[in-house]
């Protein structure tokens, strides 16, 4: 990372650390009710937590969540507020979270570190819990906006490597697919535009699958990869 370079061209600083605006709840909470997660106590781990949106939301919603940042002014600007925050994962208990969260991280790890990250991921996570991560689709022409307009993005992934990434780590996968589409705090014509959209974006994606591959292809700018720590 470029530390200070970085966080201003990202505009984060102490003065706005930890908000979450509405658009980024409902996207939280869409995601997290989509892996069945949103409601009860959970304990939750975020990866590269950022300017402390996913941290905010988190203790909105009474969790108990533990932040992981190698960015220490980041760090500092976490735990200044009281949030829980520790610079390396190795520095959190094992076997203890129900959900670990990666929005916007694995992409900026070598691809030659992932399997470690992976496997330790594992071994925090309890029997049953939750690997979430957002990245860039690397199986989408449309991802390369995302994958490419960041100069710390050093790994492009697709779901042929989160497959093989979570065999090697022994998850089970959920789900490799398209970022959720909130549809909370909309109007009527808003919920009706994003709906239409969806559904067109759908017939291309299942025609154009069909065209190349056989099956659908997601072609969203984003894919969330959800895995699981087997029961036994």
């Amino acid at each position: 990372m470029f530390d200070e370079s970085y966080r201003n061209w990202k505009n984060w600083t102490v003065h706005n650390f930890g908000q979450c605006d509405d658009w980024s709840s409902a996207y939280f909470s869409a995601e997290l009710t989509r892996i069945g997660l949103y409601d009860g106590m959970l304990r939750v781990l975020e990866l590269g937590f950022g300017n402390g949106s996913f941290l905010r939301f988190s203790r909105d919603q009474g969790y108990a969540v533990v932040g992981i940042e190698v960015n220490r002014e980041l760090c500092k600007a976490a735990s200044d507020v009281g949030f829980d925050v520790h610079s390396d994962l190795s520095e959190v208990a094992n076997g203890y979270f129900d959900l670990v969260c990666a929005f916007d991280v694995l992409e900026h790890i070598p691809q030659n570190e992932l399997a470690n990250l992976f496997a330790a991921v594992h071994a925090a996570l309890r029997p049953g819990g939750i690997f979430l991560s957002r990245f860039p689709n690397g199986d989408s022409p449309f991802g390369r906006a995302f994958q490419h307009g960041d100069l710390t993005h050093v790994t492009t992934l697709g779901s042929g490597k989160i497959m093989a990434l979570a065999s090697i780590a022994k998850f089970e996968i959920l789900f490799c697919q398209g970022a959720a589409i909130p549809l909370a705090n909309l109007n009527i014509k808003r919920r009706i535009q994003r709906r239409v959209a969806v559904a067109t974006r759908a017939l291309i994606e299942r025609f154009i699958g069909a065209l190349y591959f056989r099956s659908p292809i997601c072609l969203d700018l984003n894919l969330v990869a959800a895995l699981r720590k087997p029961i036994s």
